[in-house]
């Protein structure tokens, strides 16, 4: 993993409440708030109806179902299955990142898919319904992802970047297979904003190898400048600009922080952000804080 992944470890994760002696975070907000949409579609039959996204109804003014389509759920076994994950990933991404980014990338997951939808119809004259939770929560193990790449999900080979990367795959052959392309676009566009928005709460960047893979199959071509030369009769100084923001030196591997740090982060890449002990967390947050002010100083 690399070490620039500690920059955004955050320690600012403390529930909001406790039930009972139960801690209440985020995610368990969340899990509450399906749990109470799933009763209330048992009570009211017409909950599904009134809480479902349809772009047309949306443009008639009922802007609510933009976000209450997550909430609309059967009555099955996979409901257990989808509120299980829900638990198990949300957790992790709202112990690293925070409850505030964790809360807005779940929001991002909701609305962009629900936004693009709307762009469909008042563009393309398609309508879309949008119900479930399918698109949100597969944002959410994108995410961790993202951040676990190397993670491993049931057993030791299975790495949860190749199941991100499987159902991604799945997702887009199923609504190709509909020729379903405002959905698709919908689908995309919600993956694509939960890496822009975890890039800007401090994901190091995730495709690099991609990129240089990229520019060696395709080189640019040298472009030739002309130098800015000196007016006609004038004698060029011979002088050049010279940036005043100077790159900042890499950090010295053999300092202590950092020989912690990587040590931490490579348990995290084996075993997950789970299986770090209190003190180890704490270890995290004291050497992350002392790179933070080192990287000031300079």
């Amino acid at each position: 993993m690399n070490r620039s992944d500690l920059y955004f470890h955050s320690n600012q994760t403390k529930p909001y409440f406790y039930f009972q002696g139960i801690p209440v975070y985020l995610t368990t907000l969340l899990m509450v708030a399906h749990v109470v949409a799933l009763l209330a579609s048992v009570l009211a039959t017409a909950w599904g109806e009134y809480a479902v996204f349809f772009s047309p109804a949306v443009a008639d003014m009922q802007l609510w179902r933009m976000g209450t389509y997550v909430l609309v759920h059967g009555v099955n076994f996979s409901f257990v299955i989808d509120m299980v994950f829900l638990f198990l990933m949300g957790r992790q991404l709202e112990e690293v990142f925070g409850s505030r980014s964790f809360g807005l990338l779940y929001l991002l997951a909701t609305l962009i898919p629900a936004a693009v939808g709307m762009l469909g119809w008042w563009i393309f004259q398609t309508p879309v319904m949008l119900a479930g939770t399918s698109i949100a929560h597969f944002c959410v193990m994108l995410g961790l992802a993202f951040f676990q790449p190397n993670a491993a999900m049931f057993v030791e080979w299975l790495k949860l970047k190749w199941i991100a990367a499987v159902v991604f795959a799945l997702y887009c052959l199923q609504y190709l297979k509909l020729r379903d392309f405002v959905s698709l676009s919908a689908f995309v566009a919600a993956c694509a904003g939960t890496y822009f928005w975890l890039r800007q709460c401090g994901l190091s960047p995730r495709f690099a190898g991609l990129a240089e893979a990229f520019a060696e199959r395709f080189p640019k071509r040298p472009q030739l400048r002309a130098l800015p030369s000196a007016g006609r009769g004038e004698k060029s100084d011979g002088k050049f600009y010279e940036p005043k923001i100077r790159p900042k030196p890499e950090i010295d591997r053999e300092h202590p922080a950092v020989v912690e740090i990587d040590a931490l982060l490579e348990k995290i890449s084996r075993e997950g952000f789970g299986s770090l002990t209190a003190e180890e967390k704490l270890a995290l947050d004291r050497a992350s804080a002392e790179l933070k002010e080192k990287d000031k100083r300079l």
